[in-house]
């Protein structure tokens, strides 16, 4: 995350110190219910407590005034909670299998946050329910889906149809200028797409799956709202960004192939993993936009030794191929620098037509559910094949800990180095 803010610590502290308290209050209050208690060795008072000064000094005063506020916004917050029967309504949804939370963040600088996603499949019908999520992050970053599913439950040839509509929010998107060498200063830009989706997915085996996709998206560009940097159309023209002004709506049709051999999808220790998937995408109502998207993301785990060392390896590429002397817009072009690919750069600090990318690690388990790694991240944006060569490819590397549970891994705390800068960046759940 790249700023907390100051108020954020306090409320967390005043959270910890409102805990304390609560926990005192209630222990001492079981005790006076409780009364007396017998013991073999009886309390003998050198001093009688009700001659005894009980008022504070001021300097203790001052010291304890925090925890007097923590103590009191505690007990406004317990008795909402008994009132309001909040504790019950959480336990119900927290409970409930079709209802699952969100936390984290929407990508790299956008926050940390939280919501929900449910599914009523199996309780409206066997085969047919609706679906949703809601995510929002404390700089405004918020994503909203919902719709309807329907799902065939056998096992192999299992077949699944979505129909969702959506909208995504995302306030200060940073861009630093198209290429390899992006010479324009850092700005920002506010996306805001709404969209409606159809998708047909279908499993062939345990390990193959394969899927349809329908979109159409309308995309609005504002200004920025990072006020730390100027707006992205401050710094460039409609003319020379395609997309800056009025967006665009784009129509595209997907398909896919996944082929799947990994001991487990969010911490895997051996196997194989491969998704392919080509795209035409076509501008629509006036938007001048027109090309072939294709896709790759190819990943493998060998054990060395045992399953506590793990080295691991990914391959992202992205190419787009215009048709008729189109376009691209430019919140479309392909992205090199975030918590997935050159992590020792800046968020989307490269953008390109084209874009490689190459991710090796090693990991190992310390004790318990902490582990260490080590990595080293390369790539590179291209326009042409003739701009893909070693000058221009960007290397980053470094280190840190993770904590992981025996299924996935939670959270990721580790330092990235590149030839820009070196970050010390903290991420929820696995890089790949």
């Amino acid at each position: 995350m790249r700023r907390i803010h100051t108020i954020t610590k306090f409320r967390t502290l005043q959270a910890l110190c409102s805990l304390v308290l609560a926990v005192f209050f209630v222990s001492h209050a079981v005790a006076q219910e409780q009364g007396p208690q017998d013991s073999a060795y009886p309390t003998v008072r050198i001093v009688d407590p009700a001659k005894v000064r009980r008022e504070p000094t001021p300097l203790l005063r001052i010291g304890l005034a925090p925890f007097s506020l923590a103590g009191s916004g505690m007990e406004r917050g317990l008795y909402l909670v008994e009132e309001h029967k909040l504790q019950d309504r959480l336990q119900i949804i927290l409970g409930n299998r079709n209802i699952h939370p969100l936390f984290g963040s929407l990508g790299d600088d956008s926050g940390f946050g939280g919501g929900f996603a449910f599914s009523t499949v199996g309780v409206t019908a066997p085969h047919f329910g609706f679906i949703g999520d809601f995510h929002v992050t404390a700089k405004k970053y918020m994503e909203a889906n919902g719709g309807v599913r329907f799902r065939q439950n056998e096992r192999i040839g299992e077949v699944v149809l979505d129909l969702t509509a959506g909208y995504k929010l995302r306030p200060e998107e940073d861009f630093w200028g198209i290429g390899a060498e992006p010479g324009s200063p850092r700005s920002n830009f506010n996306l805001q797409e709404r969209s409606v989706r159809g998708a047909m997915e279908v499993r062939h085996s345990n390990q193959l799956r394969s899927g349809w996709e329908v979109k159409y998206s309308a995309t609005s560009i504002f200004a920025g709202e990072d006020a730390l940097y100027p707006s992205t159309g401050a710094v460039f023209t409609g003319a020379a960004l395609p997309g800056l002004e009025g967006g665009g709506e784009l129509f595209e049709t997907s398909l896919f192939a996944e082929y799947d051999t990994r001991s487990g999808s969010t911490s895997p220790v051996r196997g194989f993993y491969l998704r392919a998937s080509i795209s035409s995408v076509d501008g629509v109502n006036g938007s001048d936009f027109s090309y072939w998207r294709y896709a790759v993301d190819q990943r493998f785990y060998v054990p060395l030794g045992n399953e506590r060392r793990v080295f691991a390896v990914r391959t992202l590429l992205a190419f787009t191929d215009t048709r008729d002397d189109s376009q691209i817009p430019f919140f479309r072009l392909a992205r090199l620098g975030d918590t997935q690919t050159l992590r020792g750069y800046d968020a989307n600090r490269f953008y390109g037509r084209n874009a490689a990318a190459w991710n090796a690690e090693y990991r190992t388990d310390l004790t318990g559910g902490l582990g260490a790694f080590a990595f080293t991240d390369f790539g590179q944006v291209f326009d042409r094949a003739s701009e893909f060569n070693t000058a221009n490819f960007r290397v980053t590397y470094g280190g840190g800990v993770q904590l992981k549970t025996k299924k996935s891994i939670v959270l990721r705390t580790y330092v990235a180095r590149s030839q820009e800068r070196t970050r010390l960046m903290i991420s929820f759940g696995p890089t790949f």
